[in-house]
């Protein structure tokens, strides 16, 4: 066990179904699985419907999770299109943060952190605030 955090694979959250069908306790699993306990005692308590761990909706659900940072700015929308003409003015994202707050105090759909301004260009390779930056 590193110190080194990873998703868990479809493939453990299916041995986790197995093993909890099986009767095993969480922390034998985690032995098994070479993990914290705690990971998988929160991995069960977040996708157990009723008296039941699924591992297919687990893993669709921490798919849906780890998409949800960057859906703000999509290609094509109109938050995306504010944010390049302001950064072509030569705006940093945490003024970008500001003032679109202040243009549209009502509409939260419109504001965005300068975190998710930075992951846009640095974090996502093929995001589309990097690739109209470049361009």
């Amino acid at each position: 066990m590193g110190n080194h955090y990873s998703q868990l694979s479809m493939d453990e959250r299916n041995q986790i179904q197995r093993c909890i069908n099986g009767g095993w306790s969480l922390r034998t699993i985690a032995v098994r699985l070479h993990r914290p306990p705690s990971a998988v005692s929160r991995e069960v308590a977040r996708n157990t419907v009723g008296k039941s761990y699924d591992a297919l909706r687990a893993g669709h659900a921490a798919l849906m999770r780890r998409r949800r940072g960057t859906i703000k700015l999509k290609t094509g929308s109109l938050l995306l299109n504010r944010v390049c003409a302001l950064m072509a003015e030569s705006w940093s994202p945490e003024q970008i943060e500001g003032r679109l707050r202040r243009m549209t105090p009502d509409d939260p759909s419109l504001h965005v952190s300068h975190v998710t301004i930075y992951c846009a260009i640095y974090a996502l390779p093929r995001g589309g605030l990097r690739s109209k930056l470049v361009a």
